[in-house]
């Protein structure tokens, strides 16, 4: 993973961030892959994250909590996990994300039926803090009841079926 992540801060002219560095080099093949609390940089900054996600197949969980992530990060990081075949949690507390990330957010948990857990609330931050998410309520609201419509639906798939009388 480290090597993916160099070779793209390369092509896309990034700094590497040295604490993700030692997390990616402290976990050869993570299923949780915890950025928080670390500045992404630039867009490429994130592209470069994002192009170690997209190669990671063992990978369930994904933390970029307090990273100053924007929309279009958001948008960006959605685009790869809506295809990704095995993340399931998503955690993105502390980043100062409205409404359209929220609904970005909503989009990935109703187009990857796979996507169990979005975390956009709580965090390290005190409340007031200036990079508290302000998803709207309303938005949260359709985003877990999309969350738990994809719980019912694993656990149904994942129940034995009863033989045929």
């Amino acid at each position: 993973m480290t090597a993916v992540y160099r070779e793209a801060c390369t092509r896309l002219g990034c700094k590497e961030n040295s604490s993700f560095i030692r997390v990616l080099e402290a976990q050869p093949n993570p299923r949780t892959l915890d950025l928080s609390n670390n500045y992404c940089g630039s867009e490429h900054g994130l592209e470069a994250i994002l192009e170690v996600i997209k190669g990671e197949s063992s990978l369930k969980e994904v933390n970029l909590s307090g990273n100053y992530l924007t929309t279009e990060n958001v948008r960006s990081l959605v685009g790869v996990l809506l295809k990704h075949p095995t993340v399931t949690t998503v955690r993105l507390n502390d980043n100062r994300l409205y409404i359209e990330s929220g609904k970005e957010l909503v989009r990935l948990a109703r187009f990857n039926p796979r996507i169990t857990t979005i975390e956009t609330e709580g965090g390290n931050f005190p409340v007031g803090h200036a990079f508290k998410n302000k998803i709207p309520v309303k938005i949260v609201e359709m985003m877990q009841r999309q969350i738990q419509f994809n719980l019912s639906t694993l656990t149904l798939a994942a129940a034995p079926s009863s033989p045929p009388m």
